[in-house]
């Protein structure tokens, strides 16, 4: 490998949507959409006449709500009876008016079901924790977050939803803290799994699953309230629509021509407002905004040049044999290790091995990360799928590394598996120049992230049906707090990794698998669409305060590219 001269002429790539972007008809609700005519005009009917009323119920059952976990048990029955009911006419019927096209295209997201069960499964053990009429409470936080999950299909009331789904973040923290110090009157824990053998002792408690569903789901709502204020505050003035939850598939489309690349970084900031202008008002000029519309492409800013690379290396084609076939060995090495511990080799020869697999994964991936593209690494390290991927394999590797002591084999190894992780995770930011010198296909890292997810599966599981006298359980806090015994420890912390990973990680993969060459497969990216409702109530504004002056239709978008149909 050599340090290659960079090239005067390189490849330059744009991320833009890999299939058409869906056409939406922003008339059809769900609420018009599953139920009869006539039902449907009665329940609007009611819901407009009663507003205000309805508004005032909704909030002081929000309140009511919020206090059932720190009052008695019989008074938490009593407000949990009375917020449901005030809250659930306003709490249904607000749902009903979301766009039936949108419901439907965030329904077919893995966010949405992944949040969905880790909703259900929270609620339920809640509720069970409770076992009285308070799980009334959990109704309303079951639909509440179901709400905030399909936030991109909310076309009215957005900046005043935004702000209650702010409000109820603290008091889904404080019921958490609550449920884990043993706080909550009249209610006790329970255990869900229990099991021991000769070493070791495991039990699996609904305040483990509590606890973990509930920081999932606090880490989630932020990550939409935080996406969508942000949309928000750059276009305040603006009757687009960005969605946080409903991305669309990207690829790496190369641009054509010396010309193109060298304008359009000089050319990108001055005219890149001027084009998300044109681009958002082209369909509109001198008519109504369309009701059915094609949702729209939101470009990312600049340009990615192949040659701009963490350190250019030239790897001559006939030593990928031979890189190719160290990766091999290094993978064998790694996960072998698992056959060989389990089969009692001596642990010397497994040091030995862990060290061999560690050498080989290093020397493998290295040309990989060198020939990263910088803007595009970038890009997807600060994104939140990355984040929540790195996070989980990093907590997974931590855990099993403490439940070995520290054993030096084991965590070579670990670190090894990590490795592999990161190379699969980052394969977004090699550019289909770089893929082809490497001869790389993304589908080669998807058994890689197979293989690391069957290892820990195969680590867990040999603890639970055999057992294995190096791998204990250890206590990762204790403490007395309220005279309250709190103990965390890294058993039920892993296996909930592993859940996660178990449901995250067959998606990556299935995306490696079917990417094709210029396919990125973490990286998502943003749609927007003209809500035209906004128009009209900006416009019946502008009509009733005529001195009064709009700004721009976009204050801070990049571009904005309408799709076109096939």
């Amino acid at each position: 490998m050599l340090v290659e001269p960079r090239a005067t002429l390189a490849p330059v790539y744009v991320l833009v949507p890999a299939e058409p972007l869906p056409t939406i008809d922003l008339s059809r609700s769900v609420r018009g959409e599953l139920l009869p005519a006539r039902a449907h005009a009665v329940i609007h009917r009611f819901l407009t006449r009663y507003h205000r009323l309805l508004l005032l119920a909704n909030m002081s059952g929000m309140v009511m709500n919020t206090v059932v976990t720190g009052v008695n048990a019989q008074s938490g029955q009593i407000l949990s009876v009375i917020s449901l009911v005030m809250w659930l006419p306003l709490g249904l019927g607000a749902p009903s008016t979301l766009t039936y096209d949108i419901v439907r295209l965030v329904m077919k997201t893995f966010d949405f079901w992944f949040f969905s069960c880790t909703t259900t499964l929270t609620a339920l053990m809640i509720s069970m924790y409770f076992w009285d009429l308070r799980v009334c409470r959990m109704m309303i936080d079951w639909i509440g977050f179901h709400n905030i999950v399909l936030i991109d299909a909310q076309v009215r009331g957005i900046r005043p939803f935004i702000i209650v789904t702010i409000l109820g973040i603290p008091p889904l923290i404080f019921m958490l803290l609550w449920i884990m110090l043993g706080r909550l009157d009249g209610c006790t824990s329970f255990s869900l799994l229990s099991h021991s053998n000769n070493h070791a002792h495991f039990s699996l408690s609904g305040d483990d699953i509590i606890g973990n569903g509930m920081i999932t789901l606090s880490l989630l709502i932020i990550k939409i309230v935080v996406r969508k204020r942000q949309t928000l505050q750059l276009r305040q003035k603006s009757s687009m629509i960005e969605c946080v939850i409903y991305r669309c598939k990207l690829k790496l489309d190369q641009i054509q021509g010396p010309t193109i690349v060298h304008a359009k970084n000089a050319r990108s900031k001055r005219l890149g407002r001027k084009h998300a202008v044109a681009a958002s008002t082209s369909g509109h000029t001198g008519r109504e905004p369309s009701m059915n519309q094609q949702m729209m492409f939101i470009k990312f800013p600049g340009t990615f040049d192949s040659n701009h690379v963490i350190f250019p290396l030239r790897v001559a084609e006939n030593t990928l044999v031979f890189l190719y076939g160290v990766g091999t060995v290094g993978i064998v090495l790694s996960f072998s290790a698992l056959a060989n511990e389990f089969s009692r080799t001596q642990s010397s020869g497994l040091f030995i091995q862990a060290w061999g697999a560690l050498f080989c994964t290093i020397f493998f991936v290295m040309p990989f990360s060198s020939l990263h593209q910088r803007e595009l690494l970038k890009l997807l390290v600060t994104s939140f799928d990355f984040f929540f991927y790195a996070f989980q394999a990093t907590t997974a590797s931590l855990s099993v590394c403490i439940l070995y002591d520290w054993e030096c084999s084991w965590c070579l190894i670990l670190f090894t598996w990590w490795i592999w992780s990161l190379w699969a995770f980052t394969v977004d930011a090699l550019t289909p120049a770089v893929r082809d010198k490497l001869r790389f296909r993304p589908s080669m890292a998807a058994p890689v992230v197979a293989l690391v997810l069957l290892g820990h599966i195969t680590i867990i599981g040999h603890f639970f049906s055999v057992g294995d006298d190096k791998l204990h359980d250890a206590i990762l806090f204790q403490g007395k707090i309220w005279n309250h015994q709190l103990v965390v420890r890294v058993m039920p912390f892993y296996f909930s990794r592993i859940v996660t990973l178990s449901l995250w990680c067959p998606r990556l993969i299935w995306r490696l698998s079917t990417a094709s060459q210029s396919d990125v497969t973490i990286l998502r990216g943003g749609v927007c669409y003209d809500n035209y409702f906004a128009r009209q109530g900006r416009r019946r504004s502008r009509l009733s305060n005529p001195g009064v002056r709009i700004g721009s239709t976009l204050k801070s978008l990049v571009a904005i590219k309408p799709q076109p149909l096939n």
